[in-house]
């Protein structure tokens, strides 16, 4: 059986691009989740079976599943308050002749209070209602300290079922 950077690396580059554009995520988190698939099958921690192909097509196959998830999961996010927002704040900016970047910062911050606030009351947490609100893993992790692979273990394995 191969590493699981042996079967990464067997991953076309190239593959690993277009799924970071069809999800429209960074392409460092779909090479995370590319990784981390590939030592789960290394590992023993998925459905692979050996005597239906190979390692490497269960990979892709299983990517091509996820990013087809991901890409339906950005049509789910609600972007028009955020529209709202920006429009307001370009709207007080002209009038006050303010920093419309200062103006967006301190929503934004707000935003995040009240997202804080939202999973302190629903008993979900800040990770759970920023997956939800369509953050990436490393956009959370830096909003939580927390490494971008915490972040990706522990909301997976939440909800996977």
């Amino acid at each position: 059986m191969l590493s699981y950077q042996e079967l990464f690396s067997g991953l076309y580059q190239g593959y690993l691009r277009k799924l970071a554009q069809r999800t429209k995520m960074a392409l460092e988190d779909v090479e995370q989740e590319a990784r981390l698939l590939c030592w789960s099958v290394v590992v023993g921690k998925t459905t692979f079976d050996p005597a239906r192909g190979s390692a490497i097509a269960y990979v892709i196959s299983y990517l091509d599943k996820w990013a087809a998830n991901e890409s339906c999961q950005s049509y789910l996010v609600d972007d028009s308050k955020d529209q709202e927002v920006v429009e307001y704040l370009i709207e007080s900016a002209q009038a006050e002749g303010a920093n419309p970047l200062e103006q967006l910062l301190a929503a934004e911050h707000d935003v995040r209070k009240q997202e804080v606030a939202a999973a302190v009351c629903e008993n979900l947490s800040l990770e759970d209602v920023l997956w939800f609100k369509g953050m990436s893993f490393r956009d959370i992790s830096e909003v939580t300290g927390a490494s971008k692979s915490q972040v990706h273990s522990r909301i997976t394995t939440k909800f996977k079922g």
